[in-house]
């Protein structure tokens, strides 16, 4: 019996309180039957013990018996929300407050202060069906934004440490984005709001295929804020032999205007106001002010996964999942004196692979390893002066320039013990082994690119602000054991 394509109340963000919703429904075969449809109060009145999760653990296990705290937002809560910013969706979880910065960037916290810098990009693990969206090294604090959260059929959160399960990385949490399903009822949907807010989302799918869009068009609240953002998600699941082959591609653009915090009521003829700093958010002319127009983001990432599984003879599984995933990021870090412009880029291949089998009826085992390759890149550029302040000196031109090789290998294994009906227990370990090869392509220490001194506001040569290291490879290797 054919599918009809459901038809559900497309909900706009709070901000676009004059929204104009329009929501399109769309059946991939004209006048299908219809057929009823399940309130989302019955959708979630299935009991807890059938709930079933894939993050925390190495295959599928009852959300009850998952010994790490790990939560799940539904289909139904997903599409109801259609979510533009992680912060939409995400923050509906207990201990999670993604804090939504301008356009699409994010600071995360989950079970924890709200982390900047390397403190968020080391802490968190972003992930769909598994794999991480960046490779272990090369985190972003706003890698929230590639998940196509909007199209995804479950998203799974763990807050608080992972490591035995994702690395060492999963230090304070992980989120796991689930692909769209196959073979489910398709849309399309289309929002209009304040600002020239604009979202269309569209999902298409057949029994063994399954594509999501999703468009952004957002003016911004204040001026020279707007952003573009494009995230598609394809899915496709075929036989081969005796394999059941399920593969994945995920690509994200970003072209953003970004606008900068106003911390000052002097600012320059972008801004004044007669009121102190400390009641500074009293004013609301304040609010719509961008005292940093040359600010922006360009992003852009691509990924692709081919999960390959096997039922063998003796009643276990075996999944290898070849993977590659590729990222490039240029903006202007208008937060710092500098001002300078930073771009990055990373590429990986890897493989992850699982054995899981029942030992006996109460005894369960899954070992496996991850295997994955990245080179990566990092390049910082001044265009302003130098400029000697607060007893620094930061230099026009490249402040860094360098590129980096990463190799990881990382075995695990996990035991699973049903005691009885109300008792279990299981235990993981993994171990981490990461090298890092790094190449500097501009001077070594504290001088300016071509190996000259800074100078400061006298002329006196001066070590400059930034340093960069001599080559060198880095070993480390981290141990994680859980038990629960």
């Amino acid at each position: 019996m054919t599918k009809p394509y459901s038809c559900s109340p497309a909900i706009a963000s709070s901000f676009t309180l004059s929204a104009i919703t329009l929501a399109l429904c769309v059946s991939n075969m004209a006048f299908a039957q219809q057929l009823p449809q399940q309130t989302a109060s019955q959708a979630n009145s299935a009991p807890i013990d059938d709930v079933i999760v894939v993050t925390g653990s190495h295959t599928p296990i009852a959300k009850l018996t998952a010994s790490n705290n790990v939560d799940v937002i539904t289909q139904d809560e997903i599409e109801r929300v259609l979510a533009v910013t992680p912060a939409d969706l995400l923050n509906r979880i207990t201990g999670v407050h993604i804090h939504t910065n301008n356009g699409m960037e994010s600071l995360p916290a989950m079970r924890s202060p709200v982390l900047t810098g390397p403190g968020a990009a080391g802490a968190f693990i972003f992930a769909q069906d598994g794999i991480a969206t960046r490779a272990a090294g090369f985190a972003n604090n706003n890698g929230l934004s590639e998940l196509n959260l909007a199209g995804a059929s479950a998203v799974e959160v763990i807050r608080g440490p992972a490591s035995a399960i994702y690395g060492s990385n999963a230090v304070h949490g992980v989120v796991n984005a689930l692909s769209a399903n196959v073979d489910q009822p398709g849309r399309l949907r289309f929002l209009y709001g304040e600002n020239n807010h604009i979202n269309i989302a569209t999902k298409f799918s057949g029994e063994e295929y399954a594509i999501d869009y999703q468009h952004i068009n957002d003016g911004g609240f204040r001026d020279e804020s707007d952003f573009v953002s494009n995230k598609l998600d394809a899915k496709f699941i075929t036989q081969f032999s005796d394999a059941t082959v399920t593969t994945t591609f995920s690509g994200f653009n970003l072209d953003q205007e970004t606008a900068g915090f106003i911390s000052s009521g002097s600012n320059g003829e972008c801004y004044t106001s007669s009121l102190a700093d400390n009641v500074l958010y009293e004013d609301t002319a304040a609010m719509s002010k961008n005292c940093d127009p040359d600010a922006y983001r360009q992003w852009s990432s691509v990924r692709w996964a081919s999960k390959w599984e096997w039922s063998l003879d003796n009643g276990a599984k075996l999944a290898l999942t070849p993977f590659y995933r590729n990222n490039h990021m240029e903006f202007r870090q208008h937060y710092l004196p500098s001002r300078a412009i930073e771009e990055n880029s990373h590429s990986s291949v890897g493989v992850k692979t699982i054995y899981s089998q029942s030992l006996s009826n109460d005894l369960d085992i899954v070992a496996g390893i991850d295997l994955e390759s990245t080179t990566g890149l990092l390049i910082e550029t001044q265009d302003a002066a130098d400029k000697y302040s607060w007893g620094k000196a930061r230099q026009q031109g490249q402040h860094f320039n360098y590129e980096v090789d990463a190799q990881i290998i990382a075995p695990f294994v996990q035991v699973m013990y049903q005691a009885n009906e109300q008792l279990s227990f299981d235990a993981s370990a993994r171990f981490d082994n990461t090298q890092y090869d790094y190449d500097n392509l501009i001077a070594d220490g504290t001088t300016k690119a071509d190996g000259t001194s800074c100078t400061n506001n006298n002329g006196a040569a001066i070590d400059c602000l930034f340093l960069r290291p001599a080559d060198r490879t880095d070993d480390f290797s981290n141990t994680s054991i859980k038990a629960g």
